[in-house]
């Protein structure tokens, strides 16, 4: 039924270039027959909290209680350790390829066999772990990495309510509705809660669209009255960061195009990596020249968030070092003031789609 429902009350969902889901297996089975059918080329990502989290309790429950009391405190630790390294794969900026993740997790396993591990956790503990990231969290790496997900927009955002776990993972919305109910009665009340949602949706975006920059040192970058102001703080936190990178132009015999070499070079590097927990990579980014005349990344941080990455800014100030920073014309138009204010307006589509086109046009 669900299908059948969803392109039904979506339209045209071929275009769709990425669908998240939770742990429920009923709606994971739903979701693989819908994307299989009606979006082919949309990208399958799962919750990695199900995953790693929820996993650790199903499979590795009770580890604390196989050894002697003096060492749960430290049980506990290496526990907190190797789930928080497992989320590291799904960071951006971590293993950005499959021979990084390939690597990354090598890593894990060593660390699990190491001195530090076996004089706490017992052998038969030491399997189980093992058998947890082997067949239940490195099996799913397709559907949560970001190795395998670098260039999809994709905003993996948090959403819980009072109802989670307590109401069958409904949510806000959908709570009104409850088992039984007449399907008549049921839509009523969905719809309801839809007008609500956009009444949300209308506050948030009219907050955005009034909100100034919190200094005056924010203020004095381009963007400051253009795109949002979490857009515009994330845009100058970019512009700022190019400024510890070092560009070298090089020539590009195949395409004819401009191209720049950036790598990090900030003294304090070495001092930061002590403090992680994950591998970090000394990358060597290749910034080129697109056919608009924008520099153009492979870092993937524009596919993923809609506004430029410290790298292109880095070969900004190289090209010019006057520059004052980033123009809303670098930015995505989902970020800009303008689209935000239709919608607190609540203006119609067709309207928003001529002001698109004419955008593009320009």
């Amino acid at each position: 039924a669900f299908c059948i429902a969803l392109p039904w009350l979506l339209g045209d969902i071929s275009l769709v270039k990425a669908v998240m889901t939770d742990g429920d297996s009923n709606e994971i089975f739903e979701m693989d027959e819908t994307i299989t059918t009606w979006m082919p080329k949309a990208f399958r990502i799962r919750c990695a909290w199900h995953i790693i989290f929820k996993g650790w309790q199903r499979n590795c429950a009770g580890l604390e209680h196989a050894v002697n009391k003096t060492y749960w405190k430290k049980i506990k630790q290496i526990a907190t350790t190797i789930k928080k390294y497992c989320y590291t794969f799904c960071w951006p900026g971590v293993c950005e390829s499959k021979e990084e993740l390939f690597i990354s997790k090598c890593l894990l396993l060593a660390f699990l066999h190491s001195k530090t591990v076996r004089n706490v956790v017992p052998p038969i503990g030491r399997r189980k772990i093992e058998e947890f990231l082997v067949e239940k969290v490195f099996i799913h790496d397709a559907t949560i990495a970001m190795a395998y997900k670098k260039f999809i927009r994709c905003h993996d955002e948090v959403m819980n309510s009072s109802h989670e776990g307590t109401n069958y993972a409904l949510k806000w919305h959908s709570a009104p509705v409850l088992p039984g109910e007449p399907l008549r009665h049921s839509a009523r009340k969905l719809k309801f809660q839809s007008e609500i949602k956009l009444n949300q949706e209308g506050r948030l975006a009219a907050r955005e669209v009034e909100a100034k920059p919190t200094s005056a040192e924010s203020s004095k970058y381009p963007t400051s009255d253009h795109v949002t102001h979490l857009c515009h703080e994330l845009v100058v936190q970019q512009w700022k960061l190019g400024q510890k990178y070092v560009v070298k132009w090089v020539s590009s015999i195949e395409t004819g195009h401009h191209q720049w070499l950036v790598v990090y070079s900030h003294q304090d590097q070495q001092e930061d990596m002590l403090h992680v927990l994950h591998p970090v990579w000394r990358r060597v980014r290749r910034v080129h020249q697109s056919q608009s005349g924008r520099p153009k990344c492979n870092c993937g941080h524009f596919e993923q968030c809609g506004f430029p990455c410290r790298h292109q800014g880095a070969v900004i100030l190289f090209k010019d070092p006057t520059c004052p920073g980033f123009t809303h014309h670098d930015v995505c138009i989902m970020w800009w003031k303008k689209l935000h204010s239709f919608i607190c307006k609540k203006v119609q589509i067709s309207q928003i789609r001529k002001w698109l086109m004419t955008v593009c046009n320009n």
